[in-house]
């Protein structure tokens, strides 16, 4: 999953505009297209296939600003636990792989607050930095703050290296 519903609701509010969603589930074209008008494209598929990349290349989303949803059940307290020896973690390296790719300048990623302690998802997140020099700025925000939620979330943001690391803040 390319994708966060948490940051569609916050992407006009600091002026990013949506201009390409990804997904392995086909269901979620129609609400995308429905959310973000006939100009933003939705691309079905896996977010690191030769398919999926080339349509990118071609449509020059290159230096983007990258938000990635990665899945969160490998590492829920509702989900299976398993971190990234679940098959579905392998969201995360797939998601990193694809924004090297296109040499994003930033690159957000949120998720549940239990992989700030997954010893497996922080690894690939080293890992990621030790070969790129993105700089990470991670928090868990308490999403009841600001919206009518009980919710925590994980945030990352990943930096190019040319750029000084960004400070997430609390939620006012």
């Amino acid at each position: 999953m390319f994708w966060s519903w948490c940051f569609f609701q916050r992407c006009p509010r600091v002026k990013l505009v949506d201009v390409v969603g990804i997904d392995e589930n086909p269901v979620w074209s129609a609400l995308y297209s429905k959310l973000h008008g006939p100009t933003a494209k939705f691309i079905h598929g896996d977010i690191n296939s030769t398919s999926t990349l080339k349509q990118l290349a071609e449509a020059g989303f290159f230096h983007c600003v990258a938000l990635a949803g990665v899945h969160c059940q490998p590492f829920s307290r509702m989900g299976d636990q398993k971190g990234m020896q679940d098959v579905r973690s392998t969201s995360l390296p797939k998601a990193l792989s694809t924004c090297w790719l296109l040499q994003a300048v930033v690159i957000a990623i949120e998720c549940v607050p239990g992989v700030m302690q997954d010893a497996g998802f922080q690894g690939a997140l080293r890992h990621f930095t030790s070969l790129t020099g993105y700089k990470l700025s991670q928090v868990v925000l308490s999403l009841q703050d600001s919206w009518c939620s009980r919710r925590d979330r994980w945030f990352g943001v990943l930096v190019a290296p040319i750029m000084s690391p960004l400070q997430i803040p609390p939620m006012p």
